[in-house]
This record gives C-alpha cells, structure tokens and sequence, in this order.
C-alpha cells in the first residue's frame, strides 16, 4: 500500500570492490575500519556508506571528509509510546520532523476514527516508523522494530517482514530501511494479522509529506473494517479483486485514500484556496491549461475502471479511481462511503456498495464513464 506511483526499484547488493577487503565482501557484511587503511579509503567509504565508525577515524585522524557528510548517525533510534501508539523515530531523523509526523496523524484519526464506529477496537495499535535518508539510520531502526515486535507481538512476529531477515544489500528484512533509499509511505502490517498496523514514512518538508500521513491512515481506515484473515477474501472486500479476473485493481482502495487524504489537506489551516482542485487536476496530468492527457488515455484503453491494474501505465488505476470516488462523493456525499465502510465487514464489497450507493458498481462506473468524456472545465466544478 505504497503511496508513491512508482513502483518500488529494487535494490542491487552492494559490493564492495576495494583491495582491502575484496577476498571476504558480502553484501550484508560491514568491516570495521583497520588501522593501515588509508586516508583515501576512510573518506571514500565513509561519503558512500556514512557509517558511524568510518567518522570516528575521520575525525581521528582530522580529516577534511568528516565534516563534509550531511547525515552522519549521531545517536540512537528513539522510540516513544502514547495511548495507542509506538513511534520509533531513526536516529537521522529531527525531533521537529517527528512531532509534525505524530501530529498529522492525530489530525487524520480525529477525522476517521470514531469511538462511535464499529472498527473503533481495531483501529489500533499502531507503530509508527519514521525514517530520514540515511540507509544505516534505517537498518538500526528495523531492527529494533523487530526486537519490540518479538517481545510485545511475539504470535505476529512469525507473520511479520521480521521473520524474513538477511536480504541482500542489507542487515535486516530492508522493508523499513528501503524506505530511507526510495522514499514514501505504506501500511506494511494490519491490527487482525500481526496484532497492530505499521505505517512506515519517509519524512520530508513537502506538503505531500503531510497527505502521505493522510493517506495510510485512511488504509488503517479500510482495513480496520475488514476482520477476515483470509487473504483471498480481505482482498475482496477491499474491492481489489472481483468475480471478473484474478488481478489485484487499486481503482476503489487507491482512489478513496487518494480522495479523503487531499480532501482532508485541503481544510487545513492555510492551505491556498483551490487546492483541491488543483491537486485533482494534476491526477489528471492537467496544470492549469492545455488538456488533461490521463481522461483520453483512459477512454482509449477501453477498459473499466474496476479492471485496471497496478502495472497500469502512469498509475491509470489510482488517478482515474480518485476521480471516481469524487464523482460517487458530488453525487452521494463524503458520509455514504463511510456508511458502506460501516456495514462492509458484514455485507461484503458488491452488497455494501449496493446497498448505500444506490446500484452495483459496475453501473455506477458506466455511469461515470459517461462523466468522464466531458471537457475538464466541466469535470472540476464537482471538486469543492
């Protein structure tokens, strides 16, 4: 449940081709600087790996270098626990980023989740990991998620990414530390299966960092209404996967995260007028003026929307389904798909959305497909 459009890039083991220590490399090993190595050496592998003792001989010996790397671990991973939540924060990561961090998502629970709500038991714990750029910071923060995991959630430790460690390029599982290297957010671990949900975020100072926040929480949002640990049946009523193929569509799931996460940004404090529209816009590769190119590559692959996939090009799925829900929510109200939330454990994906939008949702897509061929002038006067 990545947030970003890209697909995740793997990463290629690292190997380490200096004569010094060439005979033994190993892409998950580390080799603790030695006393002949050379100055140009310490600097070198220092800028690329920004490991901890690489800097302590730098600054040793009073190298130039070890002043010029921007994220040096200076100190421990913290970990901070409030009613509900575990943050554990990397260690390259400012006390400042960290606050913002637990306050955005305090903003999004206080807009979703309700005590009144039949999710409400289920809608936490949840650890949050939040992770800078540098990759070492984010390997020593997985690993003592895995340790907490293993003491506190010991029966969701053998389900978790935890249990699954030593990949290449890396001393841990990378699920945490990946995102150091490429960025994002995702929920990676859910309340019914490893006993808590895990929102993993890559903090920056961008306002997207804010609707990232927004937008996993709303997925803690959607599966905390969803009790089933069939992965088959979770994924259905999801709206992932239906009847007509075996392919996992992020149209409904993708699109109402995308949806309530700008809409919520969008009544912050200070937040510009028009943002809202402007961010559907550019859903739609549209910036203003000219066309809206995303509107005519839909229409022309001649697929449903429901039938789109992930690998779809320019993340079709997502942009189109973000669409959708703001044409079910101008027609329906931002409450219906909370309501079909409400009954969706019990009643199922096809009966829920049936029973609060009035007709299947085949129909409703036919009847947004006509929607979509208008002009995109016409299509934003349903953005408030």
């Amino acid at each position: 449940m990545k947030l970003s459009l890209k697909p995740l890039v793997l990463i290629a083991s690292l190997l380490l081709t200096t004569s010094a220590f060439a005979e033994e490399a190993k892409p998950a090993e580390f080799r603790l600087p030695q006393v002949d190595w050379s100055d140009k050496t310490i600097c070198r592998l220092l800028k690329s790996t920004q490991r901890r003792e690489y800097h302590q001989v730098a600054v040793q010996r009073g190298l130039a270098c070890a002043g010029s790397v921007k994220a040096i671990i200076s100190a421990e991973s913290s970990r901070e626990d409030y009613e509900g939540h575990t943050v554990l924060v990397a260690s390259d990561v400012s006390k400042s980023a960290a606050d913002k961090a637990k306050k955005w998502l305090s903003v999004a629970e206080e807009a979703w989740f309700s005590k009144d709500d039949p999710a409400w038991d289920l809608y936490f714990p949840i650890i949050l990991t939040i992770v800078g750029t540098n990759t070492n910071a984010g390997e020593e923060l997985e690993q003592k998620f895995c340790e907490i995991v293993k003491a506190e959630y010991p029966d969701g430790y053998y389900r978790s990414k935890c249990a699954n460690p030593n990949q290449p390029g890396c001393t841990g599982a990378c699920f945490i530390a990946d995102y150091a290297r490429e960025g994002g957010a995702s929920i990676t671990g859910w309340r019914t299966i490893e006993g808590y949900h895990l929102m993993i975020l890559a903090v920056n100072p961008s306002p997207e960092y804010k609707e990232m926040i927004f937008h996993e929480a709303f997925h803690i949002y959607q599966i905390s209404h969803i009790t089933t640990e069939d992965h088959r049946e979770f994924e259905r009523k999801m709206g992932k996967v239906s009847d007509v193929h075996n392919n996992t569509v992020p149209w409904w799931s993708e699109g109402t995260a995308n949806y309530f996460s700008a809409s919520l940004y969008s009544k912050q404090p200070n937040v510009k007028s028009g943002y809202f529209k402007e961010v559907m816009g550019e859903h739609l590769e549209y910036y203003g003026d000219g066309a809206a190119p995303i509107v005519g590559q839909y229409l022309r692959s001649k697929k449903k929307l429901y039938d789109i996939d992930y690998s779809s090009r320019n993340g079709l799925g997502y942009r189109v389904g973000t669409w959708f829900v703001a044409y079910l929510v101008h027609n329906e109200s931002e409450q219906k798909i909370f309501d079909f939330y409400a009954s969706l454990d019990e009643l199922g994906f096809d009966e829920s959305f049936t029973t609060h939008f009035g007709k299947p949702y085949r129909d409703y897509v036919d009847d947004f497909d006509v929607f979509f061929k208008q002009p995109i002038s016409k299509l934003l006067r349903i953005i408030p």
